[in-house]
């Protein structure tokens, strides 16, 4: 096992120096069968970021968020070999990482096999129907859509499912269907203003300021943008559960200045779910 983990270290190593190897050098480096070394760069080291060129492989990455990429697809690929509720957990995490970094400078590759989900999905959130469906074979019923979102070059269904906040990767959402259940739009609830509005200030890193300033937050929204191109929102909201949803979707490029009670409800939603994948 100790042999393998070196051995795709050292892989990895002369992919990041820009080398270009191929199988037949690598088995005869390592000592091992061609076959082995196939397994390694196919399964593996298995990312769009890795091209192969007749019989030559090297990796194509040219900005961070490409790096950053190609990391987790690594991580993701070992782990499936675990199996078990591990697995499981780490994917979880993973997918959690990635529906909250930078999603604002992406690739993304070819969704038509993806249509029909994403029709049920748009249907889903027109209709207000809950939405059933396999997730990496797994049953998910009574899920409520809010929307697509992006985060690097993946597609995520970004839902509410047992009243907490989800994120779905669109590649393993399977056999999508609407369920004849209806759930609240949250755009109703936002609309209600018989509840008492407060005032919410929120700060917005410059890596998310062109997407945030374009997103109505509440009434009487103000925005006020800094030299380094950060963000300072402030509003009046009357609805704080599914402002909740919508900051959580976008951390951590968002960091709650006022009130403090919405800051630590959103700090104790994270130590929750913190805790449930450790545990």
């Amino acid at each position: 096992m100790n042999q393998k983990y070196e051995r795709l270290t050292k892989i990895l190593d002369k992919l990041y120096k820009g080398e270009k190897l191929t199988i037949s050098s690598l088995a005869k480096e390592f000592n091992t069968s061609t076959k082995t070394i196939q397994r390694d760069l196919k399964e593996k080291l298995k990312s769009k970021f890795l091209i192969r060129q007749g019989n030559t492989f090297s990796l194509k990455i040219t900005q961070k968020y490409q790096r950053e990429a190609f990391a987790l697809d690594i991580l993701e690929n070992i782990v499936q070999n675990i199996g078990g509720a591990f697995r499981d957990d780490i994917c979880e995490i993973l997918d959690k990482y990635r529906s909250c970094t930078s999603s604002f400078e992406t690739e993304l590759g070819d969704i038509t096999h993806k249509e029909k989900e994403i029709l049920q999905i748009q249907k889903a959130i027109k209709a207000h129907n809950y939405l059933n469906f396999l997730y990496k074979g797994k049953i998910c019923i009574k899920v409520q859509p809010i929307g697509l979102r992006y985060a690097k070059y993946l597609i995520y269904l970004h839902a509410i499912k047992n009243q907490e906040v989800c994120f779905f990767r669109l590649n393993e959402i399977s056999c999508c269907r609407l369920s004849k259940q209806k759930f609240i739009p949250t755009i109703s609830k936002l609309s209600n203003t018989s509840q008492k509005q407060q005032k919410i200030v929120l700060f917005v890193y410059p890596q998310a300021s062109q997407e945030i300033q374009n997103f109505l937050w509440g009434e009487e929204q103000e925005i006020t943008k800094d030299k380094d191109g950060s963000l300072i929102v402030e509003f009046l909201c009357s609805n704080e559960e599914n402002l909740i949803v919508e900051i959580l979707s976008q951390l951590p490029h968002i960091i709650i200045l006022e009130p403090q009670s919405l800051k630590e409800r959103i700090e104790q939603k994270i130590l929750a779910y913190i805790k449930k994948t450790i545990n």
